[in-house]
């Protein structure tokens, strides 16, 4: 296992611990409606995107079920503004 000074980018280490679980995510259509989960998997530079949105849900229990859409809501953050930055449909 790399060391986190090795990592490329903030929070990777913690997100291939999160994320041990197979899945296949090539023809996945990410949409505010997809799961954080589902996210970080298609997408696990994801992760640093979301963190310079103050969300810390890549090690939280909830992001498994909660959607993006959702996750916005929660935080206070403009969904069109997140889903942007992600680079996912609306």
């Amino acid at each position: 296992m790399r060391k986190c000074s090795e990592t490329a980018k903030p929070g990777y280490l913690l997100l291939q611990v999160y994320m041990q679980k197979t899945v296949h995510t090539e023809h996945m259509e990410l949409t505010p409606d997809s799961t954080i989960y589902d996210l970080l998997k298609a997408k696990p530079e994801s992760a640093e995107v979301l963190f310079k949105f103050g969300m810390g849900c890549v090690g939280c229990a909830i992001a498994r079920g909660e959607t993006i859409k959702e996750a916005a809501m929660a935080h206070g953050i403009p969904l069109d503004e997140l889903v942007s930055a992600l680079g996912i449909a609306q």
